[in-house]
């Protein structure tokens, strides 16, 4: 478990660096604003999408994998997402909130933290049932995103134009991120490594320079926001701190508990059920950052999922995984 701990703490320690360093910057006044509305759309239409398309090009999704783990994953999602439709707009009218929250609740940091998690923790098993995920559960979540912010799209709109099912078809076949998923599958089903090719190198290379500019400033972003940004609408600004404790509850505790009922129910056992607890019990990704701030989401809202959800994660994902396994 020290090891776990260890592990976990290096991972997130990083990430609050950078988040602190963002704040600190932005309250000096070295980064304003606008510095993240122009990396926000940078990472929405470029590092991200070269980021995905990399791992999902190089990865081996279809040579071995757990229909069961795929299956509870995917469960766990719909029914996180299902009870947030039903439960947010309950006690949350402002859609730039709610959508917000919804997504934190269902949309995991695979990237960054779970799969380098899954992998120090479980070996060769534990990448086999990360990579399945992820072929599945990477695209389904920006999906899923587009159609959970799109009332906060929508509204955010000079026109204030009405969602419809035609607008929310379009976002998705033109989100980068979704498009990046898809173009990197049949490089990897087709097994084409353009990557080991030497005389591509300074290709591999200049995409990896792109990916690597995710983390740092998508992390100096949230910072950012954190110091700058206020709610959306000035009407919910008060409920900024009980959406951020709901939304990181439900992230951390319940979404996970759901999924490993289901892949208990399934038949997982060992480590099909503690990959599961990493993957979908780890933190709200960055990625729901920066689609909740390109779609006209709650920023406030957004960064302080990312940020409390990530600290927190070192102490659920620990305990679970003692329980789990």
């Amino acid at each position: 478990m020290i090891d776990t701990i260890l592990f976990c703490t290096q991972a997130v320690a990083p990430m609050a660096l950078l988040i602190f360093l963002g704040w600190c910057l932005a309250k000096i006044g070295l980064l304003r604003d606008a510095f993240r509305e122009q990396c926000t759309r940078l990472l929405f239409a470029v590092a991200l999408p070269v980021s995905m398309f990399t791992k999902v090009a190089t990865s081996d999704f279809f040579s071995e994998f757990s229909v069961a783990v795929v299956a509870a994953g995917l469960a766990g999602t719909f029914i996180v997402l299902f009870l947030g439709k039903i439960i947010v707009p309950r006690f949350e009218q402002d859609v730039s909130q709610s959508s917000v929250l919804i997504q934190g609740m269902y949309r995991s940091n695979f990237a960054v933290l779970g799969i380098p998690l899954a992998s120090a923790l479980f070996g060769p098993d534990g990448d086999i049932f990360s990579v399945s995920l992820l072929a599945f559960l990477a695209p389904l979540y920006s999906v899923i995103a587009v159609f959970v912010l799109s009332p906060a799209k929508q509204a955010d709109s000079a026109n204030g134009t009405s969602i419809s099912i035609g607008s929310a078809l379009k976002d998705i076949i033109t989100n980068p991120l979704i498009l990046s998923v898809l173009l990197g599958i049949p490089f990897s089903l087709f097994k084409i490594n353009f990557f080991d090719i030497p005389q591509l190198s300074f290709l591999t290379t200049t995409m990896d320079y792109i990916s690597s500019l995710t983390l740092p400033m998508g992390m100096l972003c949230i910072g950012t926001s954190l110091a700058t940004c206020t709610a959306k609408n000035t009407e919910s600004a008060g409920h900024i701190t009980r959406n951020t404790i709901i939304g990181v509850f439900t992230k951390l505790i319940i979404s996970p508990i759901i999924t490993i009922g289901v892949a208990y129910l399934l038949g997982c056992r060992g480590v099909a059920l503690g990959v599961l607890l990493v993957l979908v019990g780890g933190p709200c990704s960055v990625t729901s950052y920066v689609m909740a701030a390109s779609m006209g989401g709650d920023r406030k809202l957004a960064a302080n999922l990312v940020v409390y959800s990530t600290v927190l994660s070192v102490f659920t994902i620990v305990l679970g995984s003692a329980m789990v396994i």
